[in-house]
């Protein structure tokens, strides 16, 4: 299965959201890592965290495909 791209689009609180290139939703990692806002990343899949905000935590999140 292909990885998805996305670009962090704001850091709040250590979570990282980025905005999914396919399908314009954003994600939100509590991955603790250092990231910038503007940076590419890839992940394997997303799982969702709560259903009122529509925040997902993104999976294998990293830098490279």
């Amino acid at each position: 299965m292909a990885r998805k791209k996305g670009t962090i689009t704001r850091i709040n609180m250590g979570r990282k959201i980025i905005d999914d290139h396919a399908s314009n939703v954003e994600y939100v990692s509590l991955d603790p890592r250092y990231w910038r806002v503007g940076e590419d990343v890839f992940f394997d899949a997303t799982t969702r965290v709560d259903s009122r905000s529509g925040l997902y935590i993104a999976i294998n999140l990293s830098r490279r495909s």
